[in-house]
Order: C-alpha cells, then sequence, then structure tokens
C-alpha cells in the first residue's frame, strides 16, 4: 500500500511535459532557496516567452526573506518583465 501510494504520487507530481499548447500563458515557478533556477527560467522565458510567472510569497529561513521578492529582484536583473 505504502510503495503504491508513493508510485502515484510521484507520478502525479513530477509530470512529463505534454506539449498540449505551443505557449504556456502563466508559469508556477518555485524554486525555494535555489536561486539558480532563475537561469533556468530565464531560458525558458527567452524560448516560450510566456505572459507571467507565479511565485510563491512564503518567508524563506534560508533565503531569510520572502521567495517572492528574493526572486522576483533576480528575474528583473536578468530581463523578465515584472508583471
Amino acid at each position: 500500500m505504502i510503495a503504491q501510494f508513493a508510485n502515484l504520487l510521484s507520478k502525479n507530481t513530477f509530470i512529463e511535459r505534454e506539449n498540449l499548447f505551443k505557449n504556456a500563458d502563466v508559469v508556477l515557478y518555485h524554486p525555494g532557496h535555489f536561486p539558480e533556477l532563475n537561469k533556468q527560467i530565464l531560458n525558458l522565458y527567452k524560448k516560450e516567452s510566456f505572459k507571467k510567472i507565479m511565485k510563491p510569497s512564503v518567508y524563506n529561513n534560508h533565503l531569510k526573506e520572502e521567495e517572492y521578492k528574493f526572486h522576483k529582484e533576480k528575474l528583473v536583473e536578468f530581463g523578465i518583465p515584472d508583471n
């Protein structure tokens, strides 16, 4: 039962892209305390030019500030519009 649950959880958490749409309107982005992921979202933005990035607004003890504020500033520095 536990193995079955873990398998189902994994399948639904780590979903492969199905490419049903040419371009996404919104991207859900939750980098946590891994700022190096900002480069990956920048590359994806340049490649696919989605309209909006949704970021979590939770306090991160590792970053010592809100994730939204921390990553928003980095993404704006990289040239992703603040919208």
